[in-house]
Formats: C-alpha cells, sequence, structure tokens
C-alpha cells in the first residue's frame, strides 16, 4: 500500500494519527442510504472507528439522481465526537479509489440484515459496503436528534385528517414482492377511516400506474399531488413525514418518512406491510399484503 495515499486522506480528514477508518461505498437510493448511514453510526461508536462516505458507487445508480442524497442532510449528529464522518470529495473520490485498488481488506455484507460485529478487528483502513436494513439502527439514534436531523418540513404540517398513500410500482430488484396489490391498500384506508370525503393524497413513483391502481380501489377521492412536477427522494421523504395517517408501500424511502412521521407525532397512525425486522410494535400490520 502506499504510504503517501495514506498520509494525504489523513491529511484531508483532519488526523495526524492513522486510526481505524471504514471508507463506506453507499449503495441504493435515499432510504436505503439512511439505514447505511444509521448503521455505520452505531457501529463506529461500539467499534471506534471514522467513517468516509463515498459517493462515488451512488452516482453509478440512476434511482439516486441526487447522488449521496442522504448526505445533504445532517446526519454528523448522528455520530459521536471521536467517532465522526467525513463526505467525501472529488480529491478524496480519488485517493480511494487508488486505496481501493491495492491491499486494503474490503468487506462486502451479503446479508441485507446482518449483525455486522464480526466483520471488523483492528485493521486501519477498509472498505465496506452493504445495505445494512435493520430498524434496530435507527432506533438506537435519540428521537431528539432524528427530528433536528429532519425538522425542516416536518414542522409545517398539513391538514391532519388527511391520509398519504405511497404506491411503489416497480422495484429496481425485480422482486414481486416489494410491489403491494389492491387488498392491502383498500385494507390500508378502512383502518385509517377513509371515505369518499376524505382528502387522499397519492404518491408513487409512477403516478400514471398509481391513477389507474387507484380507479380500482373503490369510491375514493384520490388527489396526486406529484402530477404536474415529480418531488425529489429529498422532498418526497419529508412530504410524507409531514402527514398523521400514512399507508406505507414497501419502500426503504416510505420507511424512513412513517419513522420520522411517527418520532414526530406519537399518535400517527401508520398502515405497514413490513416483516419483523422492519416493522415496529405501535404500526398497524395488515395481513392482506
Amino acid at each position: 500500500m502506499r504510504q503517501s495515499s495514506i498520509t494525504t486522506l489523513l491529511s484531508y480528514l483532519g488526523r495526524t494519527k492513522t486510526g481505524k477508518i471504514r471508507i463506506f461505498l453507499l449503495r441504493g437510493g435515499l432510504g436505503n442510504q439512511l439505514f447505511q448511514i444509521a448503521g455505520m453510526a452505531s457501529l463506529s461508536k461500539s467499534k471506534n472507528f471514522y467513517v468516509v462516505f463515498c459517493e462515488t458507487d451512488v452516482k453509478k445508480n440512476p434511482r439516486d439522481k441526487q447522488g449521496a442524497a442522504a448526505l445533504s442532510f445532517d446526519v454528523e449528529s448522528w455520530f459521536s465526537e471521536q467517532n465522526s464522518v467525513c463526505k467525501s470529495n472529488k480529491i478524496m473520490d480519488f485517493l480511494i479509489r487508488v486505496l481501493r485498488s491495492e491491499k486494503v481488506r474490503k468487506f462486502s455484507l451479503k446479508n441485507i440484515n446482518a449483525d455486522l460485529a464480526i466483520k471488523y478487528s483492528e485493521i486501519t483502513i477498509a472498505t465496506i459496503q452493504g445495505y445494512l436494513q435493520s430498524a434496530k439502527f435507527p432506533m438506537a439514534i435519540s428521537a431528539d436528534i432524528i427530528k433536528e436531523t429532519f425538522h425542516q418540513e416536518t414542522d409545517e404540517l398539513i391538514n391532519p385528517e388527511s391520509v398519504a398513500i405511497h404506491i411503489r410500482a416497480q422495484d429496481g430488484l425485480q422482486n414481486s414482492a416489494m410491489v403491494l396489490g389492491l387488498s392491502y391498500y383498500r385494507d390500508g384506508l378502512m383502518h385509517v377511516g377513509a371515505n369518499s370525503e376524505s382528502s387522499i393524497d397519492v404518491f408513487s413513483d409512477d403516478i400514471l400506474y398509481a391513477q389507474s391502481f387507484c380507479a380500482q380501489l373503490g369510491n375514493f377521492s384520490f388527489n396526486f399531488p406529484e402530477i404536474d412536477l415529480e418531488l425529489s427522494p429529498t422532498d418526497l421523504l419529508l412530504k410524507l413525514a409531514s402527514y398523521n395517517k400514512i399507508i406505507s408501500s414497501k419502500s426503504t424511502l416510505c420507511w424512513w418518512s412513517t419513522y420520522i412521521a411517527q418520532t414526530r407525532n406519537p399518535g400517527a397512525v401508520i398502515i405497514s406491510p413490513w416483516e419483523s425486522d422492519l416493522h415496529l410494535e405501535n404500526w398497524i400490520r395488515l395481513k392482506n399484503v
């Protein structure tokens, strides 16, 4: 390994000693990135390392046109001062690629809910990639910090009786289990007490599909806020989090929106399609998923 590369990397991190550094390669869209950052925040405290989040791989993902969108939020507050986080810049991306091309340990987390404790040793620098989808990571962050991180839009609540629905029409992993059927949404509307006069806002990755889908749900009045302008991932995250009644899809972005909404208002009604590792006890889990 080229010592000059390590020395230069450390200088950009503001460090004079070679402590444990983990270069994390962010993957997927905004929701997945937030899980990855929360997971690394938890692990950095227990395993005492410094994290550099690298955007290089994220920029190749067409589902996240903003690049590493999760790093636009104040996620540094999720880390302790001793185990802080750094977002890589263009120069650091180059240095990181040099390090990755040399004999640096690489951890690939194949299991999406893997317990990572056994993956780490006392080695100095390693690159890591994985999805880290587990509710235990965000729940380890205090509710006050979560509220502060995502406070900008959620302070401006809409009509508390309005219902938000998120419909996932497509899945980049080609996993049909991630796309939910009519029975789930019909049951969800019943559980939130929706009727023909209710204000129901529908969000989706495919609005034309969502319009056709909602036409089969029954005598309800649906609004499609994204019909003229598609929201960015960060705007969609915060918009969904401003509702008190949410029928969630199997989207990690939607998971974070419902979690933020519940953190802001513990009485929020959340209809959940998630299995045990992502389903929270005060959410309503429907059988027809």
